[in-house]
C-alpha cells in the first residue's frame, strides 16, 4: 500500500462519516419538529383546561390567604395599612414574575427614609432590616452625599436629626 491510497481512504472514510453524521442531525431535527407539534398541539387542544387549572389555584390561593388573614383577625386593608407598605406600592408576582400585580400608588414623599435609601440599583426593606442596621445603613448615605457634594452641611444636618433614634 502506498501513502496516497491511504490519505484516500481516510478521506472517504471522513467523508461518509461527515454524511451520516448529517443525516443523523436531520432526523433528530424532524424528530424535534414532530414532538415540538404534538406538544403544541395538546397545548391548543387543553388551553380551556390549563386556563382553567390556572384560574382554580390562583382562586385557591387567594381563599388560603384570606383564611389567614381571618384566623389573624386582621384585614386586608389593616394588611396594606401596616407602616412597612407605607408609601410604597405593593408589587405581587406570580410564577417568577411573568404576571405581577401592582398595588398602590408609585412615589412617596420626598422626605421620607426610602429618599435616603440604597444607591442605583439595589433594594431597601426597612420592614426586614433590623432598626439599627437600617439607620446605620442610612447614616452611611447621607454622608456618601455630603462627601459627593449632592446635599449641603445644612441639609446633612436636618436629615440626621430626622433619622430615627434607638
Amino acid at each position: 500500500m502506498n501513502k496516497k491510497s491511504t490519505e484516500e481512504r481516510i478521506g472517504v472514510f471522513r467523508t461518509v462519516f461527515l454524511i451520516y453524521t448529517i443525516l443523523g442531525l436531520h432526523l433528530l431535527l424532524i424528530a424535534g419538529l414532530v414532538l415540538l407539534v404534538i406538544v403544541f398541539r395538546g397545548v391548543f387542544e387543553y388551553t380551556l383546561w390549563i386556563l382553567l387549572g390556572g384560574l382554580a389555584l390562583l382562586g385557591f390561593s387567594a381563599y388560603r390567604y384570606w383564611r389567614r388573614l381571618k384566623r389573624q383577625g386582621r384585614s386586608l386593608k389593616d394588611t396594606l395599612n401596616n407602616p412597612a407598605f407605607r408609601d410604597r406600592p405593593v408589587e405581587i408576582s406570580f410564577m417568577g414574575g411573568i404576571a405581577n400585580v401592582k398595588l398602590g400608588a408609585p412615589g412617596g414623599h420626598p422626605d421620607s427614609a426610602r429618599a435616603l435609601g440604597p444607591s442605583s440599583g439595589e433594594t431597601s426593606n426597612p420592614g426586614i432590616e433590623a432598626p439599627e442596621a437600617d439607620r446605620s445603613r442610612q447614616f452611611q448615605e447621607l454622608n456618601r452625599l455630603l462627601n459627593e457634594g449632592i446635599i449641603t452641611q445644612e441639609e446633612f444636618d436636618r436629615a440626621r436629626q430626622k433619622l430615627p433614634t434607638d
